[in-house]
Parts: C-alpha cells; sequence; structure tokens
C-alpha cells in the first residue's frame, strides 16, 4: 500500500504492508515497487491521479494487466490513465462490498489464497524507506531538515491533526515524518497548492476537533503570508503550535530553479523574520530553535501548555529537500513541449 502526498496519514506507515508516500516527495521503496513494470494490478482509492501524486503522469505507474480505479466522482475515473474497471461510490461502500465478495469467493475455493508476505517482507527489508536516513541524526548546526522532522516523529502525539502548508518543509514532511494511521496530515498538494493554507486553516482543525492536539508545519514563507492569523488564534484563545523552518527562501522554489537551470535563481530569497518575536508581539508563545535536541522538548511543552505558539526553527537553508522526482517530471515535460 502506498498513499498519494494528500492521502498520507490514511494507512499506517508502520504497517509491514506500507510503502509509504508515492509521488512528490517519494519514498524510495515505493518507487522501486510502484516503477518497477511488475505491477500486474493497480487498484486507485479517490485519487485523480494528478501531476503530484504520479510524478508528472509516470508511464511506468500503468500496471500490465488491469487498473482499477474507484472514485466517487465519475467524472475523476480514466481522466489520466486508461481504466479496466471503474468503481463509482464512497469509497468506504465500495470496500466493504469488495471485500465480502473476495471473502465469499475464497470460503467457495474459486480463487485460492494469493500473496507471498514472507517474499515482501524480505524485499521490504532490503529496500530504502527514506532518504539519507542518518542525517535524521545529525547534530549540525544550522539544523538539518532531515533531524528536525526527526525530532517532530518523536514528540507528535499519535493522534495529532498535522496542517502542512506548500513549500521545502512540506517535502521534507511528507518523506520523513511516519504517519500512525490515527493521526491526519491536511494539505492542499493539488492543482494550485496555495502557499499559507496550512498556517491560517489549522485554527478551524483545532476548533472542529478541539480534543485534538493540531500542529502546523509551514515555512517562512507560508507564515510570512498568513501568520497574522496567530493574532485570531490569541484572541479567542485557540490553542495550535505553529513549527515554522526558518530559512529566509522560497526554498522548495530556489533548489527547483537550481536543479533545471545550471544554479541559476531569480526571486527566491528575503531578509530573515524573528518567528517567534511576531509570536510574542501577537500575544502567543514564541521560542526559537537552533540546536540539536531542542525541538522535541519545545513541541511537547507547548502542546502541554495549552496556548497558542510558535516554534522558530532556523534550519540549514543549502540542505536540497527530496524534490528530484518533481524535478524529473518537470524536465520530461519541457522535453515534450520542445518537440
Amino acid at each position: 500500500v502506498a498513499t498519494t502526498p494528500k492521502g498520507k496519514g490514511a494507512f499506517p506507515e508502520r504497517h509491514p504492508l506500507s510503502l509509504r508516500v508515492f509521488g512528490i516527495a517519494s519514498a524510495p521503496q515505493a518507487e522501486a515497487y510502484l516503477l518497477s513494470g511488475r505491477v500486474d494490478v493497480l487498484l486507485i482509492l479517490g485519487s485523480g491521479l494528478h501531476e503530484i501524486s504520479t510524478q508528472g503522469w509516470e508511464a511506468r505507474l500503468q500496471p500490465s494487466a488491469a487498473l482499477i480505479q474507484q472514485d466517487i466522482d465519475p467524472a475523476v475515473i480514466g481522466r489520466n490513465y486508461p481504466v479496466t474497471t471503474a468503481l463509482v461510490g464512497d469509497c468506504r461502500t465500495t470496500l466493504r462490498e469488495l471485500i465480502f465478495h473476495l471473502r465469499r469467493l475464497l470460503s467457495i475455493g474459486e480463487h485460492p489464497p494469493g500473496g507471498d508476505a514472507a517474499s515482501f517482507a524480505r524485499w521490504k527489508e532490503a529496500a530504502v524507506p527514506v532518504l539519507d536516513a542518518e542525517r535524521r541524526e545529525s547534530s549540525a548546526v544550522p539544523l538539518l531538515p532531515q533531524r528536525v522532522m526527526a525530532e517532530i516523529d518523536s514528540a507528535l502525539p499519535e493522534d495529532a491533526l498535522i496542517f502542512l502548508d506548500v513549500g521545502n518543509h512540506a517535502l521534507w514532511a511528507l518523506h520523513h515524518l511516519t504517519a500512525t494511521g490515527r493521526n491526519a496530515f491536511i494539505q492542499n498538494w493539488g492543482e494550485f497548492a496555495a502557499m499559507g493554507f496550512g498556517t491560517a486553516a489549522a485554527i478551524g482543525g483545532k476548533l472542529a476537533a478541539p480534543e485534538r492536539p493540531v500542529v502546523a508545519i509551514s515555512g517562512d514563507g507560508g507564515f510570512a503570508m498568513t501568520g497574522m492569523e496567530v493574532l485570531t488564534a490569541t484572541t479567542y484563545d485557540i490553542p495550535v503550535v505553529w513549527i515554522v523552518l526558518n530559512d529566509a527562501r522560497f526554498n522548495c522554489v530556489h533548489h527547483g530553479q537550481q536543479m533545471q537551470y545550471a544554479g541559476r535563481t531569480i526571486a527566491t530569497e528575503f531578509r530573515r523574520m524573528d518567528g517567534a518575536g511576531i509570536a510574542e508581539s501577537l500575544g502567543a508563545g514564541g521560542r526559537r530553535i537552533e540546536r540539536p535536541g531542542e525541538l522535541s522538548a519545545a513541541l511537547a511543552e507547548a502542546l502541554a501548555s495549552d496556548r497558542p505558539t510558535v516554534l522558530d526553527v532556523r534550519i540549514d537553508a543549502d540542505e536540497v529537500p527530496p524534490i528530484h522526482s518533481r524535478v524529473r517530471s518537470l524536465e520530461r515535460f519541457f522535453a515534450g513541449q520542445g518537440r
């Protein structure tokens, strides 16, 4: 089971059958499995298979025998890949019916049980779950984003609602954070991917689920766009925690430009902000995080404080996010345009 970026959290990534995320910020094991050319049947649940979730409509994702696509919207089915079987309807209801019929066919011996769980487990043990896993334990200063994500992972409650804004930080989070199946990752990757969404939306998430911890992960670029919503949270005592990865860049764009245009960039850098100071001026808690080991403790304290808090995390701006699949898909697109 692999999830799209927007589907992260729908399936626990500690499950032995999980391949983590496929699409933008793909897990290497998901890429290795789904693009191997050895997938015969692929069941798609609730995805329109747009650019972000398919690495720019990667042709190798098409299975050899059958693609089964389920969606509540019939207009989505077959839009981007040829479909062998269409299943239109609510996902939960559709899966319940499928499982009922599979169990019935197995019980009468019409189909023998299939799948070799042991061989898949051996394959997965040899596969790479995340890139540069050793950097998650780095003691470097400025902080490496991989280390930041490892500390968030260790401190996040299992039932947390995690709002991901759009940008560099989201790529790190999609790739490195581990979905437990009880938490939820809420984001708007898709046709527009509007920066600033996650910073503000987290407040609505806390109002909708006041019993659950709510954490927004954003970059300083997105926080600069909608960070004044912290004032809304302090005015109405809405205890959201914002983790702001501060690198004084639109860094997803910056690294993408560097990789595509021989190191040239334009309009990606700006003056570094004091995120913790902004938070305090708006009546929220504010804390600057600069050294390894500080963030996990600070996040736990912020959640326990039950007040709006901004954690201003200074990261290494030159660490390249897991954006390589996105760059490859854009290069294919531009090559096609040139013919």
